[in-house]
């Protein structure tokens, strides 16, 4: 008895925890979004790194200077530390 009431409030828990889950953001479609996202940023990554496994010279100068000018243009930009953010000093 003991343990079949520990087995349903158990059951109880992770039926409100995956709704809660769900409820929070789960389903939300930034969330699809940032999936997404992630899905296509690996899939480039890694057909690059298959297209440098070639051990084709021309291929692999190519993977790399394109990532060296992708830096170059976008890495520039980057956020503020955290302390350079507000001006008022917390106490």
């Amino acid at each position: 008895m003991y343990l079949s009431s520990i087995y349903n409030a158990n059951k109880i828990v992770l039926c409100c925890a995956v709704c809660e889950i769900s409820r929070l953001g789960m389903l939300r479609p930034a969330h699809w979004l940032q999936s997404l996202l992630h899905f296509i940023q690996l899939f480039i990554s890694l057909s690059l790194m298959l297209v440098f496994m070639t051990f084709n010279v021309y291929l692999c100068l190519a993977v790399t200077v394109g990532g060296a000018i992708g830096y170059l243009c976008f890495a520039w930009i980057r956020p503020k530390p955290v302390a350079q953010r507000y001006d008022a000093v917390c106490h």
